[in-house]
């Protein structure tokens, strides 16, 4: 899968700006963009990796969609809920 768009990566550094959960972190506004390309970008090249975690069954039937949705909600409970 591609990397975001440069507009999508704006949408997302504009997000997490916004959000407030982070706190106040003394960053400035270029290094939280830097930290959203390079994320971006990580999880590129780790795709088929993450890919490859799954089940055979289920990533044959799955759609890519399906598979970061399924993903992200991970993600979310492991660093949003304290999990």
């Amino acid at each position: 899968m591609a990397v975001l768009s440069d507009n999508d990566r704006a949408g997302v550094h504009a997000d997490l700006m916004r959000d407030g959960q982070l706190g106040t972190t003394g960053l400035l506004k270029t290094d939280w963009r830097t930290l959203v390309n390079s994320l971006d970008q990580w999880l590129s090249d780790n795709a088929s990796a993450a890919n490859q975690a799954i089940p055979a069954g289920i990533r044959n039937s799955f759609t890519t969609a399906q598979k970061a949705l399924a993903l992200m909600y991970v993600v979310s409970k492991r660093y949003l809920s304290g999990a």
